[in-house]
């Protein structure tokens, strides 16, 4: 009966040590878990905190540069303050006639189209009064006329002249040059005319604008064909 006591009593401390033992394993696996964790979150904090930094440099680099920038803009326009009636009027006189162009472009691109040759004089009309133009004429490649707007008598009288810019162009690609898709002329009533020679489908057409703005380019009539386009597109639909 002793023996067994003894023997119960040995199982009892054995199984009671083989739990601390376990424990203790867990406990050192929990405490390497906590302090690698607590690790991990000590670096991401540094990290943060050099991100942080390095963004805080930056930001003071940047301002830096600013302020230099802006003592050097002060150094260029301080002068300029003295004369500020003359530069303002000598850069209005010089951007005024891009601005102008730019309002031209946008509302000639704005341009509806129409259903078909019936329209044409409409939109000739609309072009002339968004473009400042005094007439505008499209004619085909024979240089007949198709359409003009109200004022462009004088135009219709020299269709057949116009003619010879499509002539010119073709005479320039078949010399092996880049064909010539626009032509502006000036007379010596220092009126211009704006040629612009374009397609649909398999025909060309002119169209031929006038205008006393001496600033006028051979771009000037682009905005505008989308509409003629997409109108004769229609006809020959």
């Amino acid at each position: 009966m002793l023996e067994i006591l003894l023997w119960t009593s040995m199982a009892t401390v054995l199984i009671a040590a083989a739990g601390y033992l376990v424990g203790a394993r867990l406990g050192l696996g929990a405490r390497r878990s906590i302090a690698s964790a607590a690790a991990q979150r000590e670096r991401a904090l540094e990290e943060a905190i050099a991100s942080a930094e390095g963004r805080a440099r930056a930001a003071e680099a940047r301002e830096s540069a600013a302020a230099g920038m802006r003592e050097e803009l002060e150094a260029v326009v301080a002068p300029l303050r003295d004369h500020g009636g003359a530069v303002q009027s000598a850069v209005r006189g010089v951007l005024d006639p891009f601005a102008e162009r730019e309002r031209i472009a946008h509302a000639l691109s704005r341009l509806a189209a129409g259903s078909g040759l019936g329209d044409l004089p409409a939109i000739l009309d609309a072009i002339a009064e968004a473009g400042g133009f005094v007439g505008v004429l499209l004619s085909d490649e024979s240089g007949l006329p198709i359409a003009s707007s109200r004022d462009a008598q004088g135009l219709e009288a020299n269709g057949g002249v116009f003619s010879l810019v499509i002539t010119m162009a073709d005479r320039m690609a078949r010399a092996g040059q880049p064909a010539s898709t626009s032509l502006v002329v000036r007379d010596e009533d220092h009126r211009c005319t704006v040629h612009r020679i374009f397609r649909v489908d398999s025909e060309r057409y002119l169209l031929s604008a006038a205008t006393r703005r001496p600033s006028v380019t051979s771009e000037a009539l682009d905005p505008a064909l989308a509409s003629l386009e997409a109108t004769l597109s229609r006809r020959a639909a």
